[in-house]
């Protein structure tokens, strides 16, 4: 059976945009079968219902060993929302949390 394991990712959010009056931070959270290191689903807490679609469907399938990571390349090109560079760090951040997991548990 294939391990699920659950990692989330944390940015702030810039002002101006219609989260922050919610979040401060921005949040990616993901399932990810650990066998192939691939989210199987994601989330976010952009407060459009549209945002977090398209967030969960391109971080569906990313490996997040990916380099460079195809999930950051559809951010820059696609995403036009101001919370585009919040996305990239804080997917940034979750997978250094799922790849520092992985080592420390390797390790032990």
């Amino acid at each position: 059976m294939v391990r699920r394991v659950v990692v989330a990712g944390y940015a702030r959010l810039p002002g101006g945009i219609s989260a922050r009056s919610l979040y401060e931070y921005l949040t990616l959270g993901a399932i990810v079968a650990q066998e192939s290191n691939t989210i199987l689903q994601g989330t976010s807490t952009l407060t459009t219902k549209t945002g977090r679609h398209w967030v969960e469907e391109n971080m569906f399938g990313v490996d997040l060993f990916e380099t460079p990571s195809s999930f950051v390349t559809a951010v820059e090109r696609d995403y036009w929302g101001a919370a585009g560079p919040a996305i990239i760090a804080a997917y940034k951040d979750m997978v250094s949390r799922y790849q520092k997991r992985l080592y420390e548990e390797h390790r032990h």
